[in-house]
């Protein structure tokens, strides 16, 4: 396919340039993960979870890696109708770091870029980047890893609360007379017993033809409790692929919250683990659309043995949608696709989940 080797040749010139200077493991994990996209290439239709999604116009345009932007003339007004607040905040433009833009903590939670952290502390990052968003049959979180760069790194130290939410927000500034694409890769530790409430933030400076590719890790340790927020409201002309991996230790609880209002073509895929028993996890969406929108959420949860005694539920909220889908591995299969112009809500709940059931998708048409 003309696409993969594109994607795959830009990679080769990535890893000669700017990730020339990555550690040895980095560069192995890099190394894997464009051959396994090279392998997988794109996904289609007559693949099950993606049976409702067409990826074909990210085959038919020719997406140039984003570079680091100048961001010396953005000032904190231009990305004020976007922030939360005055509190904690990491700012990206095109996938790169604003220092200038964003705001850190200055106690032990670390709050940084992925290159910074990549730096500072290299074990802790190498301990679990790539260890929970798995790529072994996803293209998108394949090609992510390849392109891994910066991102949003974020660590909270055992025992510790953090009483207001922590913003992550990516800005695209898209490019007159060219396509791009950016892969953030976030990761989210907090260890025992820790609480943190994050907002991941998507959306964009202009109006242009440009590709997100994100994948967020969020791992939580035993007790500890994860608010998670993701607001995707990208140009109506943009494309938006996300990967969000969430692995909760034991007696854990993990609320994930996810927004898609904007992008021609979206589409989440969210894994949960409940990798120690009497973990909990909820995942909420909403999707508003309008003319030829297109939004898809695919919900995987799986413990990884039948002694694991877990919670989790799971439900999406659609209104006014112009084509959304919203598919999970808990409940029953529908026969066709539903179609709706009223606001509907497709709910599932499991308890003690040895295995993943086989998927089940609502869709919603106008």
């Amino acid at each position: 396919m003309v696409a993969v080797e594109r994607l795959v040749e830009a990679y080769r010139a990535f890893a000669a340039n700017g990730a020339s200077g990555a550690p040895a493991w980095l560069k192995d994990l890099r190394d894997g993960a464009i051959a396994r996209f090279d392998t997988l290439g794109f996904p289609t239709t007559k693949q099950e979870a993606w049976r409702f999604t067409s990826v074909a116009p990210l085959t038919e345009t020719t997406f140039e890696l984003a570079r680091t932007p100048d961001t010396r003339h953005l000032t904190p007004a231009d990305i004020e109708p976007f922030l939360l607040g005055t509190g904690p905040r990491l700012v990206f433009i095109n996938g790169f770091l604003a220092r200038s833009l964003s705001t850190f903590l200055s106690d032990d939670v670390r709050l940084d870029g992925l290159a910074q952290a990549l730096i500072d502390t290299p074990d802790l990052v190498r301990q679990h980047l790539g260890k929970y968003a798995a790529f072994a049959d996803r293209p998108f979180a394949a090609l992510n890893t390849a392109f891994v760069r910066d991102g949003a790194f974020v660590h909270v130290p055992a025992n510790v609360t953090l009483e207001g939410p922590i913003q992550l927000l990516f800005l695209a500034t898209p490019v007159t007379g060219a396509q791009t694409v950016a892969h953030p890769r976030n990761l989210i530790v907090l260890e025992r017993e820790a609480r943190a409430t994050i907002v991941e933030t998507y959306a964009t400076l202009g109006d242009g033809v440009y590709w997100t590719n994100a994948v967020t890790e969020v791992v939580a340790g035993d007790g500890a409790r994860v608010d998670s927020y993701r607001v995707q409201r990208e140009s109506d002309r943009a494309y938006h692929v996300a990967v969000t991996d969430v692995h909760q230790g034991r007696d854990t609880i993990v609320n994930v919250h996810a927004v898609s209002l904007g992008a021609a073509l979206a589409r989440h895929d969210l894994r949960g683990t409940l990798a120690g028993p009497g973990g909990y996890l909820i995942l909420n969406g909403l999707y508003l659309l309008a003319g030829e929108q297109h939004a898809d959420h695919h919900t995987t949860t799986r413990p990884p043995t039948a002694r694991v005694t877990s919670t989790s539920t799971v439900c999406w909220t659609a209104g006014h949608a112009a084509s959304s889908t919203a598919g999970s591995s808990c409940g029953p299969a529908p026969k066709r696709p539903t179609p709706s112009r009223r606001t509907t809500t497709c709910c599932s709940r499991v308890t003690r989940m040895p295995t993943v059931s086989p998927s089940s998708r609502s869709t919603l048409t106008t």
